[in-house]
């Protein structure tokens, strides 16, 4: 411990891990020298991540508690345990509990920082850019894009959809149409990786059409037997696809190829989006 007028300090490793002044500041550092928790002359509580940014500001005179950037207007205490970080709890019975692994709020890990890995359960919403320096996983098998549906027409996944001369979406019910849109996203065990034009929640009155990737699709094997890699066509059955046995007419009328055969009848089996 060093001393000094008006200033106690406790070092550690040739760096100052705690210092408390006559102004009421009192700071507790990490072996980096990142100030990690501290109670400044105004009585304001602040805890940061490894880097030193703060992610708790508890403001008592405000009454405020902000976390991660988002200020609560709620009355709260916080409790400091060396063993479970620091939790925050409010009136209400929200808890909100700081550790060297991240959060844990009202229970359920939330984000985990210091460098670590990012845990988000439930939706996030970023405002501006993300920049992403490393491959991006998605568990969904399709790169899709919402289209407008034709007036009062159902659609469901899995259906084959044509472009109407509005240019919106309808069930397929001509064989080798070159209107084709693709198929629409979500039948099967394959629901999409990620969903362009998209605008707020599902209302019936767009529909998600499988652009590249694995999708399940409705076929028609009535006529002709689909083998794997057999390319597929609009059918006369409404919603179905066909194996597109004909070349000459296939031509700007192909949807995909088959990745699962089906002999006869009519079914939902896996295709690759190929359109061409």
């Amino acid at each position: 411990m060093v001393a000094e007028p008006g200033v106690v300090f406790v070092t550690g490793d040739d760096q100052t891990r705690i210092r408390m002044d006559a102004t009421g500041l009192i700071a507790i550092n990490d072996a980096n020298a990142n100030n990690r928790f501290s109670v400044d002359a105004t009585g304001n509580l602040i805890v940061s991540d490894s880097n030193g940014t703060p992610t708790i500001l508890l403001n008592p005179q405000a009454g405020t508690i902000t976390i991660l950037g988002v200020t609560f207007q709620a009355q709260a205490t916080v409790t400091l345990d060396p063993g479970q970080g620091v939790t925050l709890a409010d009136a209400l019975g929200n808890t909100a509990t700081y550790q060297a692994s991240g959060w844990t709020v009202n229970g359920t890990a939330g984000c985990a920082i210091n460098g670590g890995d990012l845990n988000v359960n439930g939706n996030a919403f970023v405002t501006n850019n993300m920049t992403v320096q490393g491959d991006v996983f998605l568990p969904g098998a399709d790169c899709a894009e919402q289209f407008e549906v034709a007036g009062a027409t159902s659609l469901e996944p899995g259906m084959v959809v044509v472009i109407d001369d509005s240019g919106m979406l309808r069930e397929s019910d001509q064989p080798y149409d070159r209107r084709v849109a693709g198929v629409i996203s979500g039948a099967g065990t394959c629901p999409p990786g990620i969903v362009l034009n998209r605008h707020g929640p599902d209302d019936g009155k767009r529909a998600s059409v499988a652009l590249i990737g694995r999708v399940f699709c409705k076929v028609d094997a009535t006529m002709s037997g689909i083998a794997v890699g057999d390319l597929l066509t609009t059918s006369p059955v409404p919603g179905h696809a066909m194996c597109a046995s004909d070349s000459r007419l296939a031509f700007g009328a192909v949807l995909g190829k088959a990745l699962q055969p089906l002999a006869d009848g009519r079914g939902l089996i896996p295709i690759l989006v190929a359109l061409q």
